[in-house]
């Protein structure tokens, strides 16, 4: 590296008592590459000359600031390759060129003014002579923060779908417009601050119609059974499928979601507290974008699933903290006890075939006023609401 005392540059302005150094200038490099007036990311700058210098400059500037600086390399031939985000697409600059032969500078070589363009997309998805559905996904890479196109290559002006490249240059897309069920050739390009990008290659594929998806099977509740208002509704589908709970006749409010396990069975809580009254339910499945016709309808009750009781001990009794607590549920249902509503765990136990349950405090709570409540749980996961709280004194 040439040490910067050494330097005299042409645009140094003299200082009283100096020679012109315009004699001591050495003839400026040929720039040989680009020679267009729109370059691409990451493009390369190549000058030469006839002397052979110890050292190149190149300095890239966007108006008067200089965005870019190099210094290296030697001999006749200088190549560099810009760093590919250094300059956003649309952005006009220009670059200029010198080299060092000790103990002179040349002039500068200047470049003219460039406008950074931007690279044609790619697409990794689907490939090459594969078969697809008319919502295939599809897959590529581009430019950070550019909008890629997709068209059907020469065959008009029908934008299929609009994708927006992230910050690690991936894109991907479902279709707006279903691709047609027949050969198909994709084509993209990209766009960013106006500049757009030379149409990506072409990627021909077979469009195919997806086989029907059947609806899935309501198994629980059962036609004229019951549900909890909390509870959980079950089924069969098709393994993998996405499973949309509906009320019949409303196909705007959906109830809840799933998928389909491997076993082709489904089963989920619902997201919305049904009426405590009769209930009509109904479902589809959707699979790879094919979403199946309704479910047979299913009819039931809503039914509440009423709190455990707390028997022992009662509103505003003294009791010992080791004692056991008591009361009544639904047989095999868990019980949790709770210091307060939502509050920490102070017990668990099962009702008993015979619909009784009892049980210590976990831990040992401190001396004074105390509320105790609890909840049953099913087997299922269906939770009861609350029992009414009971306050009492805690003695030791």
């Amino acid at each position: 590296m040439i040490d910067e005392s050494d330097k005299k540059k042409e645009d140094q302005p003299l200082e009283e008592g100096d020679e012109d150094p315009t004699s001591l200038w050495l003839a400026p490099p040929d720039i040989t590459a680009p020679t267009t007036g729109t370059v691409l990311p990451g493009f390369r700058i190549s000058g030469k000359t006839v002397n052979n210098p110890d050292e190149w400059e190149l300095q890239i500037l966007v108006g008067s600031t200089v965005i870019h600086k190099y210094n290296g390399q030697s001999g006749h031939f200088f190549d560099y390759d810009v760093p590919g985000m250094l300059i956003t697409p649309g952005t006009g600059f220009y670059f200029k060129l010198d080299w060092y032969s000790s103990p002179f500078w040349s002039k500068w070589a200047w470049s003219g003014d460039k406008v950074m363009g931007i690279r044609k997309p790619d697409i990794s998805l689907p490939v090459e002579n594969s078969t697809i559905r008319p919502f295939e996904l599809i897959r590529g890479k581009g430019y950070p923060g550019a909008t890629v196109e997709l068209y059907e290559a020469n065959a008009g002006g029908v934008c299929y779908a609009i994708a927006r490249v992230n910050n690690d240059g991936d894109w991907q897309t479902t279709p707006d417009v279903p691709f047609p069920s027949r050969a198909f050739r994709l084509i993209t390009l990209q766009r960013l601050n106006s500049v757009s990008s030379d149409w990506s290659d072409v990627v021909g594929y077979t469009v195919t119609q997806p086989e029907p998806v059947t609806p899935p099977v309501i198994t629980t509740p059962v036609e004229g059974g019951e549900l909890y208002y909390k509870g959980f509704v079950k089924g069969a589908g098709i393994s993998g499928a996405s499973i949309a709970l509906y009320k019949t006749y409303d196909p705007d409010t959906i109830y809840g979601r799933t998928q389909v396990i491997h076993d082709g069975t489904w089963s989920l809580p619902l997201d919305r507290e049904l009426p405590i009254q009769s209930f009509e339910m109904t479902a589809k499945q959707t699979l790879r974008d094919v979403t199946s016709d309704w479910a047979k309808p299913v009819r039931f009750d809503v039914v509440s699933l009423s709190p455990p009781l707390i028997k022992t001990p009662v509103s505003g009794e003294q009791f010992r903290y080791d004692r056991h607590l008591s009361g009544e549920g639904i047989p095999d249902a868990l019980l949790v006890l709770y210091m307060q509503r939502g509050g920490e765990v102070y017990g668990m136990t099962v009702v008993d075939e015979h619909g009784q349950w009892s049980a210590p405090l976990n831990k040992k709570p401190a001396a004074g006023p105390f509320t105790i409540t609890a909840v049953q749980v099913l087997g299922d996961g269906v939770i009861s609401d609350y029992a009414a709280d009971v306050p009492f004194t805690i003695i030791h």
